[in-house]
């Protein structure tokens, strides 16, 4: 019978969730560590380059593109593959563009001066939660000269780009209102006209807004502000009244 008791005894414990050993289980609960500078560093960038030449030898266009590539290390390792793999993406479209290039300019006949198309970027200084990469693409033919910026922002915790949307969640609409009286203002500083405000909405925003340290840019294309102006431009807004937004 005491044989019994003992393993009943033993049983009760057991169901009763107690245990006979003491530990620490701590170590278990992963601990979060806010993103820091040092989680993005940049490494060799991917790139595209090549030269059209005619039957003389000559060469009638160029075409040179750059795109980013960061260091997968560390604990957001996976998060900057990601960011890696978009961008490693962006070159093979990139290295097709060249190709339909080089074509176009073939049909363009003689010129004084060769094409080009250039296509680099600049990391943005911002929080270290995010990750915001400035694109110029420029094309030159005919002595005709057109600059197409744009801007990616992604999560450094996750490598996900962000969306305007995403970035402010249930505050979009008012994110979107205060962004066009601070586009009307900035158009208004620099002489030129605000109608383009009017039509911005979370779709024309789509790789044309980013964000830094103080600043929330917005990429305006060529013919965007005014239907005669072949001029691109970015609008800097100062960041901190959307920042109580953030979703």
């Amino acid at each position: 019978m005491k044989k019994v008791s003992a393993l009943a005894l033993i049983i009760c414990f057991i169901l009763s969730g107690c245990s006979f050993f003491s530990f620490d289980d701590s170590e278990d609960i992963p601990t979060y560590v806010p993103p820091s500078a040092s989680d993005i560093t940049e490494v060799e960038p991917l790139s595209c380059q090549d030269a059209l030449t005619n039957e003389a030898g000559s060469i009638i266009a160029t075409y040179e593109a750059f795109v980013p590539q960061f260091s997968e290390t560390g604990e957001r390792k996976e998060a900057i593959r990601r960011i890696n793999s978009y961008y490693k993406a962006e070159i093979r479209a990139l290295n097709q563009d060249m190709q339909d290039f080089f074509s176009y300019v073939k049909t363009l006949g003689d010129s004084e001066d060769a094409a080009y198309v250039t296509s680099d970027y600049e990391l943005l200084p911002a929080s270290p939660e995010y990750v915001c990469v400035m694109r110029t693409y420029s094309m030159y033919q005919k002595g005709v000269l057109s600059v197409h910026p744009s801007c990616q922002l992604f999560l450094t915790d996750t490598g996900w780009r962000l969306s305007f949307s995403e970035l402010f969640g249930e505050n979009e609409d008012a994110a979107l209102e205060l962004l066009k009286a601070n586009l009307k203002d900035w158009c208004a500083k620099n002489s030129l006209p605000d109608h383009v405000c009017d039509d911005i909405n979370a779709d024309t925003l789509f790789n044309r807004f980013g964000i830094g340290e103080n600043s929330l840019y917005v990429c305006l294309q060529p013919f965007s502000v005014a239907a005669n102006d072949p001029q691109s431009y970015v609008a800097e807004l100062p960041l901190a009244p959307f920042s109580e937004l953030f979703n």
